[in-house]
Formats: structure tokens, sequence, C-alpha cells
């Protein structure tokens, strides 16, 4: 692998919380971001951009479209409030390259521990349901599209 190359853009997530009716009711009405959110997320897509331009990396930015978010809860049907970016990751991955098979590293739903594993920090609690994403990501495994590394 040649660490050299940089990337040519970063695709950045931001969840927003779901509202419990869009699994439930499968309507993209249901689905949208509500007028908090979608001001949370101009806020942070501006705070990431002004933090990336230290580095001339602003213009590499790409925000990650809500739709995915959507496509989530309507397509997948993954019915949690509050997805984590690794699992958004994975379905825009999925949509933006239908034809490739996603590896995955990092995911580790067996263990007990809540930080990300590759931080120190471990966490008490979490917003995400680690059975639901650990059950998913298994969905998208049979399918073959997703594997291990």
């Amino acid at each position: 692998m040649d660490l050299s190359q940089k990337p040519q853009k970063y695709i950045i997530p931001i969840v927003y919380p779901t509202s419990p009716a869009c699994a439930k009711k499968a309507r993209l009405a249901m689905c949208q971001p509500d007028k908090g959110s979608r001001k949370y997320r101009k806020a942070t897509e501006a705070l990431l951009r002004k933090s990336y331009a230290k580095y001339k990396m602003a213009d590499k930015l790409e925000f990650m479209p809500t739709q995915i978010e959507q496509l989530l809860q309507l397509k997948y049907r993954y019915g949690e409030r509050w997805p984590s970016s690794g699992i958004l990751a994975l379905v825009y991955l999925l949509e933006m390259y239908p034809n490739a098979i996603i590896s995955t590293h990092g995911y580790d739903f067996a263990s007990a521990s809540l930080g990300h594993y590759w931080e120190k920090i471990k966490k008490k609690s979490t917003v995400h349901s680690m059975k639901r994403e650990g059950g998913f990501l298994d969905q998208l495994m049979a399918t073959g599209r997703v594997v291990r590394l």
C-alpha cells in the first residue's frame, strides 16, 4: 500500500436523530431531519470547513447527504434512532458503489467495551444500539456485499 498518496476527498457523516415514526411508517416525510437537526448540521459543516481550512483541506470535504440516513431507515429498515457514523458509512458505500464488495475492520460488537477500537477512552454508555448494529452488519455480510477483514 502506498501511504504517500493522499485522499482526493474526505466523506464526513453528520448523524441526526431519526424519528421513531420513520422506521414504523416507512414514509420519506417521516424521515426528514427536523429544523433543529438541519441547523445543527449547517453549524457542524461550517465548523469542520473552518477546521480543515487550517490544513488547506476544506475543498476536499464532502458531507454525506441526509438521504443516506433516510435510506438506512426506508430501504434497509434499520429502525434505530441514532445510527453510528460507521453504519452510515457502510450504507453510503453500498449505495455509491453498487457493484463493489465493502471490506470492514474494527466493528467489535461482541466486546463489552463501548469505546472506539482505536481509542484508549472507554465510555460508560452510548446512544447507539451495539446489538442492533452488530445484527445489521451480519445482515449486510449475509448478502455477500460486505466482508470482515
